[in-house]
């Protein structure tokens, strides 16, 4: 099972892999920073793992999964890490 590092994006991720069949996908990159961050791109870093990220991913594969003779699945897990005190209640990354 190949993982992402922490900094990839899925662009870097799939120019990496010559894939002929693709039996599912599972979405389950979660973080919640403290503090607002921005990645290298600009885009605040917990929306930018949390939903951008699994989105641009899957939307890169759509097409191959969608052409596939076999039928493929495509999981998304999600947390409970927003139920968390973690998140300073004056900053809410808008």
């Amino acid at each position: 099972m190949q993982s992402l590092p922490p900094d990839s994006s899925p662009n870097m991720f799939i120019g990496k892999f010559e894939i002929d069949r693709i039996d599912g996908i599972i979405l389950n990159a979660a973080t919640m920073e403290p503090k607002r961050q921005l990645n290298k791109n600009g885009i605040e870093l917990t929306l930018a793992t949390n939903h951008l990220g699994p989105f641009l991913l899957t939307g890169l594969l759509l097409q191959k999964l969608l052409n596939q003779e076999h039928k493929s699945r495509i999981v998304v897990v999600n947390t409970n890490i927003v139920t968390s005190d973690r998140q300073e209640s004056e900053d809410y990354y808008l």
